[in-house]
């Protein structure tokens, strides 16, 4: 089954995920994000992927749905409204790996306090023995 999908203004964050993956690999993306939805799991980015990232462009895609579960489940989306509920599982993906970022994020700063914290009460530690 194939599903033609148009990526314009208001998609980079689209744009952006199709042009970070290697040539000719965002068809396979899309039967993993559609496979992930049938069985409520989670897409796995590549390293160096930025959640966040965003890129103007306009891409038309025709891409092959492969599976017989993947074909099935798109089969029984409204035909007017494929390409618009698909463009939702991927954006829901993106969403799962940006809270990922962002515990990440504050997993690191947090990481950072903690150690800025203890070397200033090595500082203070120091300083009173070099007083006595």
């Amino acid at each position: 089954m194939n599903v033609h999908l148009i990526l314009k203004e208001g998609d980079e964050d689209l744009v952006y995920l199709r042009n970070f993956l290697p040539p000719k690999s965002f068809g396979n993306f899309i039967n993993a994000v559609i496979k992930a939805e049938r069985i409520g799991g989670r897409v796995i980015f590549a390293f160096g992927y930025d959640p966040f990232g965003k890129e103007n462009g306009y891409l038309d895609l025709r891409l092959a749905i492969k599976g017989k579960q993947n074909i099935e489940y798109v089969s029984a989306l409204p035909s007017r409204k494929r390409t618009i509920v698909i463009k939702e599982l991927i954006r829901k993906q993106i969403k799962f790996r940006q809270a990922d970022e962002i515990e990440w994020l504050e997993s690191e700063q947090e990481e950072q306090r903690a150690a800025e914290e203890y070397e200033r009460r090595m500082q203070e530690i120091r300083q009173r023995n070099q007083q006595k």
